[in-house]
């Protein structure tokens, strides 16, 4: 069952629901107040549903890249900091002496493309 099957499915449970609450709280509170309660507390609910459905789905782990053999470096342009990279997973440069730093190879020369 595909996501759109779920929603197509969704409605008519929820205008059974619906129509039954309006006809149980309409006679005492009004039928607009009912209908209106009702439209509130389904979107509240159709959207801690919907949040809790993304925040379970997690980002896949990026590829991890031996680079060890290619002695790229992170040097910070304050204060010197050298560190040397073994395994890059993303393409962020660290920060340090709240700049980013710097990557470098071998020789000290900045790398064009980021590891």
């Amino acid at each position: 069952m595909t996501h759109h099957d779920h929603v197509r499915r969704l409605p008519l449970p929820l205008l059974v629901a619906g129509i039954i609450f309006i006809a149980g709280t309409g006679p005492a509170f009004g039928w607009w107040r009912a209908t209106v309660a009702f439209l509130v507390a389904a979107l509240v609910i159709w959207l801690g549903v919907s949040y809790f459905r993304s925040a379970g789905q997690s980002a896949p782990e990026p590829p991890i890249e031996e680079v060890a053999d290619d002695d790229l470096r992170y040097v910070c342009s304050m204060c010197g900091l050298e560190l040397k990279i073994l395994v890059a997973t993303n393409d962020r440069a660290p920060t340090h002496c709240r700049e980013k730093m710097k990557l470098v190879d071998r020789s000290g020369k900045p790398v064009l493309k980021s590891v």
